[in-house]
């Protein structure tokens, strides 16, 4: 009887012994919330944050590999030096939930707040008293609390700590964890309050909890001039206080953060999308590949978001904005419900990569219901809207392009989260109507539709929308590559800045989605990061295979060029023999000719669809004659030829890019110096100049628009420059004399939302020189030069849609940056036998080709080799990218045959 009493008051005395330590753990779980900040940006909670090899999805991303949790993650690292042996630190955290508080520290920069929660059970006593020769441990009494300071052996500052209710509280900012003491002893402080809507799990992989409002405030008045980005509007999507949870089910593949029911604020944008149905995301092939940043409104009831868009969106817009309508309603007489006529139910926004000619370009797509045609209602307000010389009408591939002289069209139309087109470029595509904020960037576009350069023939951007695209009112997707120059300037400076943290090179995902569904004035959002798919093996990677190889008969006269056919949707090589005659290789491995050339090649062989008939032909030129050669469906080759007038020589030929009208197309320089448009294949070259040719002229010459006209930049190697006018004329206060010796022309950069343009050069001798189209020197820096023999230039992407510096000495070549700083130095190479050629395919995909001798090296912007070996060459070779595969093919020439070879960058 006694034994059964005792194993009664056994488990009795353990049941409530359970029940005590479970009530203990639970408010010991949500205790943490009472030390932290009303005035915390950010806080993260993670089990796992500890565990350096944790990963999500399994075998994906390291989540210490995220900005701003790595950084927690460094912090947290700093306890290992407190303990000779780091195990014992490591015993301390382990499966513990820690949290992370972000917030401001009286010298107006950030740092976190980490508290640990231990148990009374458990030995802090190397904590309290840290025997370790890694650092020196100090301490100080603030309002009764003991808080240690730990520095390192030379007396640098490195954190503090000290211990409150069992939690161990860690700050790199004394001020921080004073200002917990000081509140936590506040009577009047309320201990139960928190702003965020916190879990009470003490199994969290991981939860960021984000406050809107303060980031907003950062954004506004630190970050971002108010009107001049949509970003706020953005940011307005999100709810006051977003709680985002790692969630497993959607993490299979790509790493994915869950955010059900967070109510948010009925206004703007939100309020005209709740309780709209939300739709799946599927126009992925009118996306092009070189989009930066892509974000899309999508609803169900068309006629419920129009009208709700202009009372909740429109009536708010600014006084920018109000000008801007009033010029296209009241000065016009335009009514804007005209482009809401047959509107579909999807928006989509693209702002691409940034490159040499537009260092911010802008689409906006928008779907027609069927048999919807706005086309004569945009033509109508081209006319009527245009204040050009020039026709407000252009044909390009068989469509026209209207040129639309109202500033912030699409934002007057859809808000001001569509800002940024100073004026509109508008098409109108197989039921969608396209708007861009530059001619070049909309003609890109409808090649890269006809050519597939769209996510969805992307293997990789494909197979990661298919994982992670769920019903979504808003939809926001962020290449983290493309997308970098956006933010290094701004938001990426602001964050090193205050955090003392490099965050541009480590983040681990190429893409970072955020969906939304608004229903019931709850937002229902999941934040997925994605990489582009596997690491290829090590037998693929960065090899260099050999695809194809010709015998010829007869030697080259260049390298074989990369065109793209009509036929099989590919690129293929043309060769041009030493006597003048082109040739198609054949699947049989011979070559079928397709024409005599009248002389030597002067050019690059150019793909455009010159005849707008719907598909490319091959443009070129030689010392005698300019050639189009048309290749139909059956085989059939069809050739134009045209001659200077007197029968000119033929130095210098070139596709125009950066134009305002199609009918620009081509420029030809003579042996005398002249220039020439050659604007259709049946009409001879038209001169452009008034008066006598120019010297020495510099090759490429860039072309670009301003003030509603064609400018070409004219370079002289003497240091002359001239702008000059498609008739002919030079502006004032050009043509300039910088009194220097130039080897390469100057460039244009192109800022569209800015509205401004500015050219960059540089001198023989170094100095880079920047100056804008009145021809003010707005920055003159002479660059260093180690060796007195060095020369200085730019090499320019043969397409002129990027550039870069170049400081080259007799076996040696230096790659610069845009503002001279060095990337990388090639040495050794063969004496008077270097070519080196920049070869741009967009963000990230950058590359650099160095002929020395009889072999070409490829490398990435970085100095890194791409490939095993060097390619042999007798010329300089010519490459090709493709994005759906990573590829790149090379097309050379040596001993008597012509090669391709291919590599796997990615």
């Amino acid at each position: 009887m006694n034994r059964r009493l005792t194993y009664i008051a056994l488990v009795g005395l353990f049941t409530v012994g359970g029940w005590a330590a479970f009530s203990w753990w639970s408010s010991f779980s949500n205790s943490v919330w009472k030390y932290i900040s009303d005035d915390s940006y950010l806080v993260i909670q993670s089990n796992q944050l500890q565990d350096s090899t944790f990963y999500v999805p399994r075998g994906g991303i390291n989540l210490r590999e995220l900005p701003i949790i790595h950084l927690a993650a460094q912090q947290l690292d700093k306890m290992q030096l407190l303990c000779e042996d780091s195990q014992v630190a490591e015993q301390f955290l382990r499966k513990k939930q820690i949290t992370f508080s972000l917030q401001k520290t009286a010298k107006n920069k950030f740092n976190f707040v980490i508290f640990v929660p231990y148990s009374p059970v458990e030995s802090t006593a190397w904590l309290e008293s840290p025997q370790t020769s890694k650092v020196r441990v100090l301490n100080h009494t603030f309002e009764g609390e003991r808080i240690n300071d730990v520095n390192s052996v030379k007396s640098e500052p490195l954190f503090s700590y000290f211990f409150k209710d069992n939690y161990l509280i860690i700050s790199n900012s004394g001020f921080l964890l004073e200002d917990i003491v000081r509140n936590s002893n506040n009577p009047l402080r309320n201990q139960s309050v928190t702003k965020f809507r916190f879990s009470n799990s003490t199994e969290n992989d991981l939860t960021v909890y984000f406050d809107k409002n303060l980031f907003r405030e950062v954004f506004s008045t630190e970050i971002v001039n108010v009107d001049d980005t949509g970003l706020l509007s953005l940011l307005n999507m999100l709810p006051d206080f977003l709680n985002l949870q790692l969630f497993w089910p959607l993490s299979d593949r790509h790493l994915t953060l869950g955010a059900p029911g967070d109510r948010i604020n009925q206004e703007g944008y939100v309020s005209v999308l709740n309780d709209q149905k939300a739709s799946v995301f599927q126009n992925w092939a009118r996306v092009p590949s070189n989009t930066a940043v892509f974000y899309r409104l999508a609803w169900e009831n068309t006629g419920q978001f129009v009208e709700k868009l202009k009372s909740n969106v429109l009536d708010a817009e600014s006084e920018y904005l109000k000008e801007s309508r009033k010029l296209l309603t009241e000065t016009i007489g335009v009514n804007t419900d005209g482009f809401y006529e047959g509107l579909g139910k999807e928006l989509l926004f693209c702002q691409l990569e940034a490159n040499n000619v537009v260092s911010r370009g802008q689409l906006l797509l928008q779907p027609l219901e069927n048999g919807t045609n706005l086309e004569p209602f945009i033509k109508k307000l081209a006319i009527l809207a245009t204040q050009q010389v020039l026709s407000p009408v252009e044909k390009y591939q068989g469509r026209s392009i209207y040129t639309i002289e109202v500033p912030e069209l699409p934002a007057i139309l859809f808000g001001n989260i569509f800002k940024g087109f100073p004026r509109s470029y508008v098409a109108v595509e197989n039921g969608w109507v396209i708007y861009s904020n530059d001619p070049q960037v909309l003609k890109d576009y409808l090649l890269n539709l006809e050519y597939q350069n769209t996510w969805f023939y992307s293997k990789e951007i494909n197979s990661y929308l298919a994982n992670v695209a769920k019903p979504s009112n808003f939809l926001l997707m962020l290449s983290a590559r493309k997308s970098r120059s956006y933010m290094t300037d701004k938001v990426l400076k602001y964050v090193q800045q205050k955090l003392d943290y490099e965050v541009s090179n480590l983040f681990p995902a190429e893409y970072v989605t955020y969906q939304a569904a608004f229903k019931d004035q709850q937002s229902y959002a999941s934040l997925s990061l994605g990489r582009e798919g596997k690491a290829s093996s090590a037998k693929v990677f960065n090899k260099i295979f050999l695809q194809k190889e010709y015998t010829l008969k007869e030697q080259l006269q260049a390298s074989p060029f990369a065109v793209r056919s009509n036929l099989i949707g590919q690129e293929k090589p043309i060769f041009v023999t030493k006597s003048n005659v082109m040739l198609f290789p054949t699947s049989d491995s011979s070559q079928k000719k397709i024409t005599q050339l009248d002389g030597r090649l002067v050019s690059e062989i150019y793909n455009i669809d010159f005849l707008n008939v719907g598909r490319l032909q091959y443009v070129l030129a030689t010392d005698r004659s300019l050639y189009m050669i048309d290749e139909d469906d059956n085989h059939r080759l069809t050739i134009f030829t045209k001659q200077l007038p007197n029968r000119k020589k033929i130095n210098y030929f070139l596709k125009n890019s950066g134009i305002i009208a199609e009918n620009y197309r081509f420029l030809v320089v003579d042996e005398d110096g002249n220039l020439y448009t050659w604007d259709r294949p049946d009409q001879a070259p038209r001169k452009i100049n008034k008066g006598a040719g120019f010297e020495r002229l510099l090759n490429p010459i860039p072309t670009f628009a301003m003030r509603g006209f064609n400018h070409w930049i004219v370079m002289q190697s003497n240091g002359i420059l001239r702008l000059v006018r498609e008739n002919g004329f030079v502006p004032p206060p050009f043509p300039i004399n910088f009194k220097n010796t130039f080897v390469s022309p100057f460039q244009v950069v192109y800022e569209p939302e800015k509205g401004t343009t500015q050219l960059v050069g540089i001198t023989q001798q170094g100095v880079l020189i920047n100056i804008n189209t009145n021809g003010e020197v707005i920055d003159s820096t002479q660059l260093p030069r180690p060796d007195p023999t060095a020369s200085y230039g730019i090499s320019m992407d043969k397409n002129e849609r990027d550039w870069i510096l170049l400081r080259s000495s007799q076996t040696q070549v230096e790659i610069l940056d845009k503002k001279g700083k060095t990337a990388f130095i090639v040495k050794d190479l063969v004496a008077d036998q270097k070519t080196v050629r920049y070869h741009y395919f967009g963000a990230g995909q950058q590359f650099i080709t160095i002929k020395s001798g009889n072999f070409t090296t490829l490398y990435n912007l970085q100095g890194q080799q791409i490939g095993d070996k060097p390619i042999p060459s007798e010329y300089p070779v010519n490459i090709s990218f493709v994005q759906g595969f990573n590829k790149i093919f090379i097309y050379s020439y040596a001993n008597s045959k012509s090669f391709t070879w291919s590599v796997k960058v990615k």
